[in-house]
């Protein structure tokens, strides 16, 4: 059996539209009631599509907080529980 080759693109996933892609995903976790609350964490530049983000778990009624904590550069995004 051959090895797999894995292709390499040139594709940056630190674009705002993955991280938008990221973070509509964990609403839609949510909201589905498939988890109670999400952290994601790491995600550099996370800033530049935190107000879009925010509209869009508003209208799915879940909370959506950035939180700084210590030394982090990059602050975390915690994605719920649903509002009431």
């Amino acid at each position: 059996m051959e090895p797999s080759r894995i292709t390499l693109l040139p594709v940056d996933f630190r674009a705002p539209d993955h991280l938008l892609g990221d973070l509509d995903a964990a609403i839609a976790l949510v909201a589905s009631g498939a988890a109670r609350r999400v952290v994601l964490a790491g995600l550099a530049g996370v800033e530049s599509v935190a107000a879009e983000a925010l509209v869009h778990a508003q209208a799915a009624h879940v909370r959506f907080t950035l939180a700084r904590s210590g030394l982090a550069e990059v602050p975390s995004v915690v994605v719920g529980p649903l509002e009431a």
